[in-house]
């Protein structure tokens, strides 16, 4: 278990990113160093691996509509429609980096807002 900072608390309240997008970001993210990072590119990967999963899903609840399974497909489909919505959100932030150091969050930050040079 991850524990954050206090720096790390203030820094997302700063920069408007939430505890769901820090969550999906090191589920899902590359990991660089000591940080999880989420770019654009691996977002709209994820993103249409799970639009395929949501129209198998509705097939299946087609298929299998007299049956009782129906209100488990249900929740299935609700669980992707929302770690869609998380994913929809980041990518619209560009994608989100997640700095840990051993078992602690550091900071988090937009992709687009660090700029090497």
């Amino acid at each position: 278990m991850l524990k954050p900072t206090h720096h790390f608390e203030k820094r997302i309240a700063q920069r408007g990113i939430s505890r769901a997008m820090v969550k999906w970001t090191i589920d899902h993210g590359e990991i660089k160093g000591d940080k999880f990072i989420t770019t654009r590119k691996i977002i709209r990967s994820i993103v249409s691996k799970m639009n395929a999963r949501i129209t198998k899903l509705d097939r299946l609840k087609t298929k299998f509509k007299h049956f009782n399974v129906t209100r488990l497909i249900d929740k299935a489909r609700n669980r992707l429609l929302v770690q869609k919505k998380i994913a929809l959100k980041i990518l619209a932030k560009g994608g989100v980096v997640v700095v840990v150091d051993n078992a602690a969050l550091i900071t988090a930050y937009d992709v687009d807002s660090y700029k090497k040079y």
